[in-house]
């Protein structure tokens, strides 16, 4: 084999290791070489392994400095080694097969070399990071060609094995390489130890990461995330999407499964873990600290080495378990409203509107599904209604101590979140202000619920005291006496005042924030009536108004009315009801107090309108040319300015003539005289009949008190039967205004009938009652003619005396005349 030029062709003084002593000069050389050479000849012989032949190693690639030769050898079997003992003895000799070491065992040699170096060198055993370190620069660096690039290999080498053994020679021979010209060598030696310390570590397969559970939709679903080398996963707690707890991984590669829980599927529970487990497996490139190690065949002779290259770490291992751990319990919470503000007494229950929910922070409301339904926790709330108060109470923390209780409720909310109605046991019996408190204990609740500690045993919510959309308000009830306060009622006297006794019953007088009673506003009406009222609860849809007014009580008592006035023209009976609405409140009033009207037509509340009591007595006979009169007799109130007419009322008979209201006859346009007919009469009423024919009316007379009348005088115009009707009024309400009629007689009255005879034309003869017809000649002219005068003269002043006994005196005006 033709060596380079560099390299002699006898094994160099030192490569690896120095030849044994000095050069010695003249004789004592030579006697010394000889001597060296028959001591080497000798080790060689003693150390030689009988095993198969082997070939020694041969230089490769080697640099020089200043005659000390540093490099690679090429093996037997043709790799690129490197001397691996820092100062052992050159490998002469030949090599044995390779083989794979994790453990260079120490060695002890003394040597000299061209750089002056002589002594002895020694190594403990060496493995481990060691063998790791020359491993990996002899896989990366090692078959290298380039001279002094393997120069630099072949000292990283040394440098990554120290030993206190060792350490004088390296120092010695790294001094030497820099003071002759290889100081790039040495710094190009220490960088690639560097690089295999911090490159060639030991590597530690561990897990490739961990498992990760996630938790969705309020822990009944989720996904179980799994890093790559993942080979299997199972799951305790919960089900993956296919029903199954284990699930094989292919692939390697990282990704999620998902799983599903079915919770409270066996009652209602508390708590829920969900467990994951899985196994994986890992591989990793990696230094081993193990080289190939080409043993000499001469056992103190330099041992050669190189690299094995990087190798692959597998492992196989179990994921720390994953757990996710689900508290369901949680904290339900109320708000509340009534209902209706306003209850009404006796009838009304209690009645609140309750919103149940979650407190902020709690777990959600606990539900499971039950034949294809949601059914939710069932939680109980109980309520308790505090009161009467008389005032509005304030809002509080906590219930006041001795607050009465005036019902309670419970509700049982199967339905989760949301609103539910709830009512009281009963209803209020008095009045007051009365206030809704609620609570949430967790004793209290279903055993379902309580023995799996849904809700802490120890929970307590209670809203608070006094809010004012929990407050109801039953009106306060009134009732009341009511006297009309008036001497008497009558055509011009048309006020009076009403007095109002109120009593409180069934509870309180309902105060206003400041601690004052509530007034409340009663209307007085009084409506007006032709007879005497009936008494009823209502009045007659009918019945006219004629006056109101209000008054307002603050407490038990009696109040007086400001004065109501009828309107002018009243008549008949006037009674008065009062009434409490709403209406008539003031708007803070509204609500605080029981509508109620005492009765209509109460006696003590009804008064008649006094007018004046009219009769007449007409003349009972006349004759046809006499004048005719009425008398009126008044009695009770006159009022200011009444007046009296009379107006005659001739009945018409069948035949005879009709008359006009002045008494003369009625014509047609032919001037033929008109007479009633008897169908014509037929078809006409008593009353009617009666006043068909007025002939005659007076001029009205003024009264101003009670007392006896006497008309304005009428002349008769023709026969037959009349009757009189009266007629009373009174000024308008205002000046100029018409007058107002206060009565009219009734026509027909017997007491009202004027018979009218007709003017007599002869007076029939007076005859001796005891006279018979005389028989035979007459009486002389003589007596029978004066004996005619003296009978027709007392006929005459008969007649006159008995028309002035049937008739009335002439008056020039009417006046009071004694009963």
């Amino acid at each position: 084999m033709q060596l380079p030029p560099r390299i002699r062709a006898v094994p160099p003084p030192s490569i690896c290791a120095p030849v044994l002593g000095r050069i010695l000069p003249g004789k004592a050389a030579t006697v010394l070489a000889v001597g060296t050479l028959v001591l080497a000849l000798l080790l060689t012989l003693l150390t030689i392994d009988r095993a198969p032949a082997a070939r020694a190693a041969e230089t490769a690639d080697v640099v020089s400095i200043a005659g000390w030769e540093l490099g690679n050898f090429r093996s037997s079997n043709g790799e690129i080694v490197y001397c691996l003992e820092p100062g052992g003895r050159m490998p002469a000799g030949a090599q044995r097969e390779p083989a794979i070491v994790t453990e260079l065992p120490g060695f002890w040699t003394t040597s000299f070399d061209p750089t002056g170096w002589s002594g002895a060198v020694s190594s403990a055993a060496a493995g481990g990071e060691v063998i790791r370190r020359m491993n990996y620069l002899l896989s990366v660096h090692g078959g290298t060609r380039e001279p002094r690039a393997a120069a630099a290999v072949q000292l990283a080498v040394w440098l990554v094995r120290p030993d206190p053994g060792t350490d004088a020679w390296m120092q010695h021979h790294i001094s030497w390489a820099e003071a002759h010209g290889a100081a790039d060598i040495v710094q190009r030696a220490r960088a690639l130890a560097s690089e295999a310390v911090a490159n060639a570590v030991p590597v530690r397969v561990e897990a490739p990461g961990a498992l990760t559970l996630r938790a969705d939709d309020g822990f009944r679903s989720g996904g179980l995330a799994y890093p790559s080398g993942t080979t299997s996963v199972t799951i305790a707690g919960a089900r993956f999407s296919d029903g199954s707890t284990t699930k094989a991984i292919a692939g390697g590669a990282a990704g999620t499964v998902a799983w599903r829980v079915d919770l409270h599927a066996e009652g209602w529970e508390r708590k829920r873990v969900v467990t994951a487990e899985g196994t994986w497996t890992r591989s990793s490139r990696q230094w081993p600290d193990s080289l190939r190690l080409h043993p000499p065949t001469v056992d103190a002779q330099q041992r050669l080495g190189a690299g094995i290259g990087p190798g692959e770490a597998r492992a196989d291992g179990r994921f720390e378990p994953a757990s996710l751990e689900h508290d369901e319990r949680f904290e339900p919470v109320l708000t509340t409203r009534v209902q209706q503000i306003d209850l009404t007494r006796d009838r009304d229950r209690f009645a609140d509107t309750v919103t149940l929910g979650v407190a902020e922070g709690s777990n959600p409301w606990p539900w499971r599904m039950r034949k294809g339904e949601i059914e939710h926790a069932p939680v109980r709330a109980e309520g308790t209604v505090y009161g009467p108060f008389a005032q509005a109470p304030a809002e509080t923390e906590r219930v006041p101590d001795g607050a009465p209780v005036a019902a309670r409720a419970e509700l049982l909310a199967s339905r989760g979140p949301g609103e539910y109605e709830a009512s009281a046991d009963s209803a209020p019996d008095e009045s007051g202000y009365y206030v809704w408190v609620w609570r949430i204990r967790g004793e209290r609740q279903p055993e379902s619920v309580r023995t799996v500690g849904l809700i802490d045993p120890d929970y307590r919510f209670q809203d608070r005291f006094g809010m004012p959309e929990e407050q109801h308000r039953v009106a306060t009830a009134l009732r009341w006496g009511t006297r009309i306060s008036a001497d008497g009622l009558s055509w011009d006297r048309r006020t009076f005042r009403d007095r109002v006794t109120v009593e409180l019953q069934h509870g309180v007088w309902l105060r206003d924030d400041a601690g004052q009673r509530i007034p409340a506003r009663i209307r007085l009406t009084a409506y007006g009536s032709e007879q005497r009222p009936e008494r009823r609860s209502e009045a007659p849809t009918a019945a006219p108004e004629l006056a109101t007014a209000l008054v307002e009580v603050g407490g038990p008592g009696t109040v007086e009315s400001e004065p109501m006035e009828l309107p002018h023209g009243t008549r008949g009976w006037v009674t008065v009801q009062a009434c409490l609405r709403q209406e008539d409140q003031d708007p803070r009033a509204v609500g605080a107090f029981e509508d109620w009207c005492d009765d209509y037509g109460v006696p003590d509340e009804t008064a008649e309108i006094a007018l004046p009591s009219i009769r007449t007595e007409a003349q009972a006979r006349a004759l046809v040319g006499d004048g005719i009169r009425d008398r009126a007799i008044v009695e009770g109130t006159v009022p200011a300015g009444t007046e009296i007419d009379f107006t005659f009322y001739l009945e018409p008979r069948a035949g005879e003539p009709k008359f006009d209201e002045s008494w003369r006859t009625k014509r047609d346009a032919n001037g033929a005289l008109l007479r009633w007919t008897a169908s014509e009469l037929e078809t006409l009423s008593a009353e009617a009949r009666c006043l068909a024919q007025p002939v005659g009316r007076t001029a009205a007379i003024s009264i101003s008190e009670a007392g006896r009348f006497d008309s304005p005088e009428l002349s008769a115009r023709s026969a037959g039967t009349g009757y009189w009707v009266e007629t009373a009024t009174a000024p308008g309400d205002e000046p100029g205004a018409p007058r107002v009629e206060l009565h009219r007689g009734e026509c027909g009255l017997e007491a009202e009938r004027t018979i009218i005879g007709a003017e007599a034309e002869e007076l029939p003869a007076v005859v001796q009652a005891d006279a018979l017809p005389r028989t035979g000649a007459a009486p002389g002219w003589t007596a029978v003619g004066a004996g005619s005068a003296l009978v027709l003269g007392a006929a005459i002043l008969v007649l006159r005396s008995v028309r002035r006994r049937g008739g009335v005196r002439r008056r020039s005006e009417a006046r009071p005349t004694a009963p």
